[in-house]
């Protein structure tokens, strides 16, 4: 399966995000064929935009999911999800993130792995075939200002840029009859 090499940045609104989508990833990749690792916690309402969007995908019937709010992956069991990951599949990590202010509400599609935590000082492995970067609120050099940004965005903006996430997924990939 070849990859392509080209990296989204700056991608605005579900219609924006489901185009490129469809440009990015190569055209023979199915739903079987991935695994969606959702990163982040609950307990920020910055971070939660994988968990959420992991629970949405497993509502919405997908198995190939790691990372819910019931089962959330996170910075306490995330080397060991990365180690247990499987080699059989493509894995698209997604994450919340922090960026300048004019990003925010954008996303970013790259091909290659994401560090996640990098902007709260976290160093965690890198994971992902694919990633997929959510910005959520303001980036700073000040990393106990990052972690505050995290706990104070608002629980209504990560919630519209999950389901314009999870709406642009589903189109990309749907769900196989069986």
């Amino acid at each position: 399966m070849a990859m392509l090499a080209k990296n989204y940045r700056n991608v605005h609104g579900r219609k924006d995000l489901t185009r490129c989508l469809f440009q990015f990833f190569p055209d023979d990749m199915t739903t079987s064929d991935i695994l969606f690792l959702c990163i982040g916690s609950d307990k920020a309402t910055g971070d939660c935009l994988g968990p959420l969007l992991g629970t949405y995908l497993k509502e919405a019937g997908y198995q190939n999911v790691i990372g819910t709010l019931d089962a959330p992956c996170h910075g306490l069991n995330l080397q060991g999800i990365v180690n247990s990951l499987p080699a059989n599949k493509q894995v698209i990590a997604i994450d919340a993130c922090l960026g300048q202010e004019h990003n925010l509400g954008n996303y970013e599609l790259r091909v290659g792995p994401m560090r996640a935590g990098e902007g709260t000082g976290n160093n965690f492995p890198p994971v992902g075939h694919y990633s997929i970067h959510g910005f959520v609120n303001v980036h700073t050099t000040n990393v106990k200002l990052n972690r505050d940004n995290l706990q104070t965005t608002s629980f209504g903006f990560v919630r519209k840029m999950t389901k314009d996430l999870q709406i642009a997924l589903m189109a990309r990939f749907p769900l196989e009859l069986k």
